[in-house]
């Protein structure tokens, strides 16, 4: 029902995907996000827009968008909080062999959009590069 919603609001026949303008996610301290966890079959949806998944704690079955949808957004945008977060950042950010079944959000690659993180300072603690940090503003 949800994926016919997003198709008649976005005046969309299957196969075309939506365009969504933003995308809000986090990151969970597995690298997993919008409710798409390692090593689960939604993972390699390619044709539907909606799945069911199953989590591996919490509410054991959700309903999330899939890859395709996420990658269509003109801007994705991630607000992670947390040292125990730490890990996971620094791997979907700066580990290119890191696999993405293993790290769900390796697989956030807008085709014509761009990714923005915004990360407090014990979430970025482990980078090994930062592109931009002011110094001046506290946390």
């Amino acid at each position: 029902n949800y994926e016919d919603l997003m198709r008649k609001e976005f005046a969309l026949a299957a196969p075309a995907i939506p365009r969504f303008d933003l995308l809000l996610l986090g990151l969970g301290d597995d690298a997993h996000m919008a409710s798409l966890f390692p090593n689960t079959p939604a993972l390699d949806e390619r044709r539907r827009l909606v799945v069911t998944n199953q989590a591996p704690k919490g509410v054991a079955q959700r309903l999330t968008i899939t890859v395709p949808v996420i990658n269509h957004a003109r801007t994705i945008l991630f607000l992670v909080t947390g040292s125990g977060k730490a890990s996971a950042v620094r791997t979907v950010l700066e580990e290119p062999d890191a696999a993405p079944a293993r790290y769900p959000a390796r697989l956030v690659q807008p085709i014509d959009g761009r990714v923005i993180w915004f990360l407090d300072r014990p979430a970025a603690a482990t980078l090994q590069r930062l592109t931009r940090m002011d110094s001046s503003h506290e946390e």
